[in-house]
């Protein structure tokens, strides 16, 4: 049901992605550089998993293991000095697994112009002591917006796991 721009998904209560939605920044150094200047693509795999696994952490509460990254998109590349933003946020959570959406930002301190450079899903699952997945809390969209990834999720979903039965 929709409210003045609230939506409120289900009666079942669950924790809502603002719970452990997070924003972090990141100044791209020399040392992060390939031979052309732009930082390295492993590198920002490499932001991107820790601020995911934190992200899926904080939801869940729960030690979490990268399970799959989908579609991580480079569309821009990053140069020294730039400020890196990361938004991310948990999109869904089904039984012992979340999917965390993670948006790149990166800011120019010369230009002082803001591009989009990087988007990325990333799938966790929550796993106890000996590594066996455990259960997540459910996830409750409040606005049209998280409604909107929250769907989204689940078709990402569907397409992963009718790809896994070919």
């Amino acid at each position: 049901m929709l409210s003045k721009g609230v939506f409120v998904y289900s009666k079942t209560p669950g924790k809502p992605p603002s719970a452990s939605a997070l924003r972090k920044t990141y100044q791209v150094m020399r040392s992060d550089l390939n031979i052309k200047g732009t930082l390295y693509g492993g590198r920002m795999m490499y932001l991107l998993d820790e601020i995911a696994a934190t992200i899926a952490e904080k939801h869940t509460e729960k030690v979490c293991a990268t399970l799959l990254v989908d579609q991580l998109k480079f569309i821009a590349p990053a140069y020294r000095d730039d400020f890196l933003i990361f938004e991310g946020a948990v999109n869904r959570a089904w039984n012992s697994s979340v999917e965390i959406g993670i948006k790149v930002s990166a800011h120019a301190p010369k230009t002082r112009k803001l591009r989009h450079i990087v988007s990325a899903y990333f799938t966790f699952v929550a796993v106890d002591e000996s590594g066996r997945p455990v259960s997540v809390p459910p996830l409750t969209p409040v606005t049209q917006a998280e409604h909107k990834r929250y769907l989204e999720a689940d078709e990402r979903r569907a397409q992963r796991l009718a790809g896994n039965k070919k």
